[in-house]
């Protein structure tokens, strides 16, 4: 993993990071332990100022945005205190400091967005020296640069461009997560060699087996079926539980399936491990926790980075059928429309819902999908099979 370095002298001071994920990216495609620790050696100036850098927190970012500052120039530092919250390409992390000293000068104010890598964000001195006279290094950036980016929007319009002030239309400024799900899904969508295929199930078994597990005391949702009917399936079809790597095709060795969970801040991709060995009733509890620390920005990295397979359900909507982006590394991703009733050849009304595999070409044929959806048709339309 990259690390910032800063060169200015002769002491070296290591900061740890990653205390805590306090919001993520719903795209989760790096895979890292949560042991793992992020250091980032910063030297110390021959005028005994320390500059602080702004750190690499994942392995793809190159910018991020400060957030909020836990401490204010002037204040004491101590071993494991909590720096300032860094918005990175994936998450919002709690900037952990593990040395002594005084933070002396703040040079990347709140919500200054894009600071590079690198680029000094504090300065900080030892215990019981001068803070308030403390020199920022040349190297620094100004804290003007990057403020500007938190100035009224109208003052970035091109001057080829009017805008009302009674109307017209409004300009949403980007996060940089936001920026960063853009490029995901548009290298996905123009990368990776899309293919579709769709079926539908029957799903009144599943239902009446739904109800039964309410009536006796246990609440499951119809996702949470179609999440065990998709494990039952990738374990017998394990092609479509891979990932893409270039050079090969990764069969994964345990069924993670990625639900999709809408928050206010989009679209976020809790994972249900070893989703083929659950029950129905874990894997219910499993998701509706998920759901809940994913809505409050609680989510641990291990229960978002990873996954072999994504659902995605739209059928609260309303949405009978729609086509999802693959998530890569994966290769495959489910999109569930919502049931509706059509007449059907034992006379009488039944509930059908489409659903839908964007799958990666270069892995999975269009036998493969195929097999994978017949798996989910029979199993969905025989949930006894999933009891078993």
């Amino acid at each position: 993993m990259a690390s910032a370095f800063g060169h200015f002298g002769r002491r070296s001071i290591q900061f740890t990071g990653f205390r805590r994920i306090l919001h993520y990216d719903p795209c989760n495609i790096v895979q890292r332990s949560t042991s793992e620790i992020r250091s980032f050696h910063l030297n110390r100036n021959v005028d005994a100022s320390i500059p602080v850098a702004m750190p690499a927190l994942s392995p793809t970012m190159t910018e991020g945005t400060i957030v909020k500052w836990h401490k204010k120039e002037g204040d004491p530092i101590s071993p494991g205190d909590m720096l300032c919250d860094i918005q990175t390409d994936k998450a919002v992390i709690t900037f952990d400091i593990e040395e002594e000293g005084i933070l002396a000068k703040i040079l990347k104010a709140e919500n200054s967005k894009n600071v590079k890598i690198g680029s000094m964000i504090a300065v900080m001195v030892e215990e019981g020296e001068d803070w308030q006279n403390a020199e920022i290094p040349e190297s620094s950036e100004s804290s003007s640069e990057a403020s500007t980016s938190s100035e009224p929007s109208m003052t970035r319009v091109p001057p080829s461009i009017t805008v009302s002030p009674e109307g017209g239309y409004q300009d949403i400024e980007t996060t940089n997560m936001r920026r960063v799900i853009a490029k995901r899904l548009t290298e996905s969508k123009t990368m990776i060699p899309h293919s579709y295929v769709s079926i539908e199930c029957k799903v009144d078994a599943a239902m009446k087996l739904r109800k039964k597990f309410i009536a006796s005391g246990t609440k499951i949702s119809m996702n949470d079926i179609i999440v065990k009917a998709a494990g039952y399936s990738l374990q017998r079809v394990q092609k479509v539980n891979s990932h893409w790597s270039g050079d090969s095709i990764q069969i994964q060795p345990t069924v993670d399936i990625s639900v999709a969970v809408a928050t206010d801040s989009g679209l976020i991709t809790p994972i249900v491990r070893n989703a083929a060995e659950l029950s129905l009733s874990q894997i219910s509890s499993t998701t509706k926790a998920l759901a809940v620390k994913a809505r409050d920005g609680k989510l641990q990295p291990q229960e978002f980075q990873g996954g072999s397979f994504t659902i995605s359900n739209l059928g609260m909507f309303g949405i009978g059928e729609f086509s999802a982006i693959i998530n890569p590394p994966q290769t495959a991703v489910l999109a569930v429309g919502t049931s509706v009733l059509k007449p059907s050849a034992e006379g009488k009304p039944c509930s059908y819902l489409t659903v839908k595999m964007s799958y990666d070409s270069r892995a999975i044929d269009e036998t493969e999908a195929s097999q994978f959806l017949e798996k989910f048709q029979q199993v969905m339309e025989n949930p006894s099979l999933l009891m078993v």
